[in-house]
């Protein structure tokens, strides 16, 4: 029988052409045999990064898309999804690598209807250095499905790099929000997890780069915002989850801190104690830890 077709989602922004091949050939490399590769160039027609990639991958048998400004990475990866032709859809940054059995074993879980997404497992690994790898996930679990009561807790998913998402996901819950900030990845499998089963790969499967180059990243104020934003967005789920709620604005209180806005950040430690004493304790106690 054939294979189902997924759509690999790479964006590039001010990327060296080497990293950004070398994601590339880590798609053609994988074990999976049906995928197609798409690249979203978020630089800007007519920019010299988006004249070059255009001129090298014009012969590399991937479907080159460019942006006509600098729209921002998740403008990019509902391009990407826009455009793909698959069933499924992964999405690769343009400095990160997947590991070759990545799609295959992703794949395999796809069992029921009720399975939406699967993500996986990786390691971090800095500059070249791929002798010297740590693991990803802090908090992993991939024993069980990732609930929405679970992921408003904590993400226990992480990056887009990780997820491999049915098409049809994004046609029933809708494409990455891009008036959030920062954490449009969190946002989205808290979205997806309302509508689907989320299951993980207990293998690592991606190396995620790290660098001092620009990357498509965020600054504290943006991940203030980002956290902010869901919890207004997904109030009702946090009115009936008391710890979740107090674990999300210890966040903010932390953010506040290291934003060196105290009076703020004693406002939030207030109402995280309010809603959910004991959860606010033991946060606490994290932090300290």
């Amino acid at each position: 029988m054939p294979k189902e077709l997924v759509s690999a989602v790479i964006t590039t922004y001010k990327r060296k052409h080497n990293l950004l091949l070398e994601a590339i050939n880590s798609v053609k490399q994988q074990t999976y045999p049906t995928i197609e590769i798409i690249v979203i160039d978020d630089n800007g027609i007519g920019t010299d990064y988006q004249i070059r990639n255009e001129k090298i991958l014009s012969e590399y048998g991937v479907r080159y898309y460019a942006n006509k400004i600098n729209s921002g990475a998740q403008f990019s990866r509902n391009q990407g999804i826009l455009h793909a032709k698959g069933e499924f859809i992964a999405f690769l940054d343009d400095d990160d690598l997947w590991e070759k059995h990545k799609i295959e074993e992703q794949m395999k879980l796809f069992t029921t209807d009720k399975v939406g997404m699967v993500f996986c497992d990786g390691y971090i690994f800095y500059g070249n250095d791929m002798k010297h790898l740590k693991k990803y996930q802090d908090f992993p679990i991939f024993n069980t499905v990732i609930t929405t009561e679970m992921e408003l807790y904590r993400d226990y998913i992480g990056s887009t790099t990780q997820a491999l998402v049915k098409k049809e996901c994004f046609a029933k819950v809708g494409l990455f929000d891009l008036d959030m900030p920062a954490r449009q990845d969190y946002e989205m499998w808290i979205r997806i997890s309302t509508e689907y089963e989320i299951i993980g790969v207990e293998k690592p499967l991606f190396y995620y780069r790290v660098h001092d180059n620009e990357r498509i990243t965020s600054s504290i104020a943006r991940q203030f915002i980002g956290m902010k934003n869901i919890l207004h967005k997904y109030k009702q789920y946090y009115n009936k989850n008391s710890a979740a709620k107090a674990k999300v604005i210890m966040r903010l209180c932390r953010f506040s801190i290291e934003m060196k806005k105290y009076l703020q950040a004693i406002g939030y430690l207030f109402n995280a104690f309010v809603v959910n004493p004991k959860c606010t304790i033991q946060t606490i106690k994290n932090f300290q830890k």
